[in-house]
């Protein structure tokens, strides 16, 4: 069939964009016609180990690649690291070999490889395109080896960091003390010619908090710290406490478990727009969700607030489907006392003067979202149930029609 008779080429081309991360579904699509053969092929090779660079089949294809995976493989036990992306990527690391590039993973890479990258400043910054880069389980010879690897991508927007580490460098405790940057040149935003990155979205993993640290008071003190829109910590990130207070006035979304936040640890948080607070069950025990309520009454944005998620984790803490969703895992003191912050009730909903102190304070919400992950996937009647009790602790916001409960399966 002649598709093209029928639908715009890029409304076809859209259509197919949603099975991007289907490699099975593309590659039949591009056996099918010569259509969507030249529909398919840039979505299917859109993302490519860099081993597949060098392949002859592939050089006519090599100008679809859009995101880069740099992987440790068994190949890299034959020799050193450097010499085999020395061999199979750079020569084809161009902007008229690769010029879509825009993405950059690096995973499982030792010292000698991460170390070496670092050193190709020349090749990567000659990439308008290339903004963003994902450091996953990459080992360092040094913290100056990270610092410079950032560097060398001088069009960085988006940084995704999970379980980067390096060896013991003096220059860089492994227990950092709190710091000023501006006299400590250990995590000066300046190391002598390198300026660091000016960062929008950045995105932390939970493992080796003490490097991790290091890690973003450097980028804190770089121009990331004003040009910052997006921060996103995972649900186990147990220095949430510590990252948190290192960002703020520029950051319009904000991603980060609950657990040990204070007033003091929002309060430069100023351009909040949008704001995701990660919870887990809760416990007689602990005291996380006390800081729920603490958390919204501090935010100095309330008034540009306009999205909020209550995000409850229970996948990796429930087995026993009987009890996985109950009013026994909320703390409903702490989220009724929540929504009392968000609408006081004495205003009836009323948008009266925003300088009186029993006002209003959140009038730019326009949605509140209590999004649940349960082990398992709950039935129709325990949703429910679940949500009726979300709805009764939440009556406030229920009242104004804003609240949405939802179930992540």
């Amino acid at each position: 069939m002649e598709y093209s008779k029928y639908l715009p080429f890029e409304l076809l081309d859209h259509i197919v964009s949603y099975l991007s991360s289907d490699v099975r579904s593309l590659s039949n699509l591009s056996r099918s016609c010569h259509v969507l053969d030249v529909i398919s092929k840039p979505h299917l090779f859109s993302v490519l180990d860099f081993r597949r660079l060098s392949c002859t089949d592939l050089t006519a294809l090599r100008r679809f690649v859009k995101e880069l995976h740099i992987t440790w493989q068994l190949d890299m036990l034959n020799g050193p690291e450097n010499e085999l992306l020395e061999r199979l990527l750079i020569p084809y690391l161009s902007p008229d070999i690769t010029p879509r590039l825009q993405s950059l993973v690096l995973r499982g890479i030792g010292s000698r490889g991460t170390e070496f990258l670092s050193t190709q400043g020349e090749a990567l910054g000659s990439f308008t395109s290339l903004t963003s880069l994902t450091l996953w389980e990459t080992h360092h010879p040094r913290f100056r080896d990270v610092q410079e690897l950032i560097c060398a991508l001088p069009y960085l927007k988006t940084l995704r960091v999970h379980t980067v580490s390096w060896n013991q460098d003096p220059t860089y405790p492994s227990e950092p003390p709190v710091v000023n940057p501006a006299i400590d040149p250990a995590v000066s935003g300046t190391v002598d010619n390198l300026q660091g990155p000016e960062l929008d979205v950045l995105r932390v993993s939970p493992t080796f908090p003490e490097k991790t640290l290091v890690l973003l008071r450097w980028l804190a003190a770089t121009p990331s710290q004003d040009s910052l829109e997006t921060l996103d910590i995972p649900y186990a990130a147990h220095q949430a406490s510590a990252i948190v207070p290192l960002f703020g006035p520029s950051v319009t979304s904000l991603v980060t478990p609950v657990r040990l936040l204070r007033a003091s640890s929002v309060e430069r948080y100023t351009a909040l727009t949008s704001l995701t607070l990660l919870m887990h069950k809760y416990h007689p025990t602990t005291a996380h969700w006390k800081s729920l309520p603490i958390v919204l009454s501090s935010l100095p944005s309330r008034t540009l607030l306009q999205t909020l998620v209550l995000h409850l984790e229970l996948k990796r803490l429930w087995s026993d489907s009987e009890q996985e969703l109950s009013e026994g895992v909320i703390h409903a003191e702490m989220l009724q006392e929540a929504d009392r912050v968000l609408f006081d009730e004495s205003q009836d909903g009323s948008r009266s003067d925003p300088e009186s102190s029993n006002s209003p304070t959140f009038t730019a919400l326009k949605e509140v979202r209590f999004a649940v992950r349960p082990p398992s996937c709950p039935s129709e009647g325990r949703r429910a149930a679940f949500e009726e009790i979300v709805r009764r602790l939440m009556s406030r916001t229920c009242a104004r029609g804003l609240l949405e409960v939802k179930f992540e399966v």
